[in-house]
């Protein structure tokens, strides 16, 4: 997972270019002036949130906390996705609530930009209200899976990779050799992959050796994942091969980053998304 103060970076400057950049503070429960009845009991808020640089895990969960009430509020009005509570009624600060506004903006133009929205029609007999419901539901779901993207990892790959995945578009994907050059800086070194992680092959007689590779922490997290990359008999990585899945219980990724995970599984399950393979150089599956 990327460090917090890189998550919070990207979602404060996406706060930023919408806001021209005049930072309002989050400020506690009793300093708003016209309360609406709150749907939530406890009010999520963090101080100095949109001027600080540094987040406690603490601060990092009410950030998620936020973003679950947030995906529940949203609902499509003319083809577009929107937040239908006020930060009151959802009992967040004010801060906070603008910057989801920004990310749903920001979504919302990746969607109509890239066309990649898939919507489920309705069941074979259905009625049209029943096929109206499940666009509103795929087009909800996408704009919540890119926010969380655009919080953890704000990197054009990542969206990249979930477009694809959300067209249903399941033909191979090649990397370039320009971007398997840079996950090659973010790839451990040979010497340093535990033995018992390091598996020997031949591809037409030459050895190589293969290793499952975390890149959890790293600008590919939230791409990659883990994948599997092969070394020469040099241990110079050489390869690539990895399944663009939301597979759960993968190693190296902690409680939010399975959630994402599992969440992604299902929109993707509803809304017709499909599994692909990203590729690079030796491989062998």
């Amino acid at each position: 997972m990327m460090k917090n103060n890189k998550i919070f970076n990207t979602i404060c400057v996406l706060s930023l270019i919408i806001t021209a950049g005049v930072f309002i503070q989050s400020c506690s429960k009793n300093e708003f002036s016209e309360i609406e009845e709150p749907l939530y009991e406890k009010y999520l808020w963090i101080d100095n949130f949109s001027s600080k640089t540094d987040f406690s895990e603490d601060e990092n969960g009410i950030f998620m906390d936020a973003l679950e009430r947030i995906q529940k509020a949203l609902e499509i009005k003319d083809h577009l996705c929107v937040i239908n509570r006020t930060a009151q009624q959802l009992n967040i600060a004010e801060d906070m609530y603008i910057v989801f506004q920004n990310i749903v903006t920001s979504a919302n133009l990746l969607a109509l930009d890239k066309k990649t929205i898939r919507l489920k029609s309705g069941s074979e007999g259905g009625s049209e209200g029943e096929g109206l419901f499940d666009e509103i539901k795929c087009q909800a779901m996408y704009v919540a899976c890119i926010a969380v993207l655009l919080t953890k990892s704000g990197s054009d790959f990542s969206i990249e990779c979930f477009n694809k995945y959300w067209s249903g578009d399941n033909s191979q994907m090649d990397l370039s050799h320009e971007k398997f050059n840079d996950i090659k800086n973010w790839t451990p070194p040979f010497e340093k992959i535990p033995e018992s992680n390091k598996r020997k092959i031949m591809i037409d007689g030459k050895d190589y050796y293969q290793a499952d590779i975390s890149f959890y922490g790293t600008p590919y997290g939230y791409s990659l994942g883990t994948a599997t990359i092969t070394f020469n008999s040099q241990g110079t990585p050489v390869g690539l091969s990895d399944t663009y899945d939301f597979n759960p219980g993968a190693e190296g990724r902690d409680k939010q980053a399975e959630f994402a995970t599992k969440e992604a599984g299902k929109a993707g399950a509803t809304c017709g998304a499909k599994a692909y393979k990203i590729s690079y150089g030796v491989i062998i599956y």
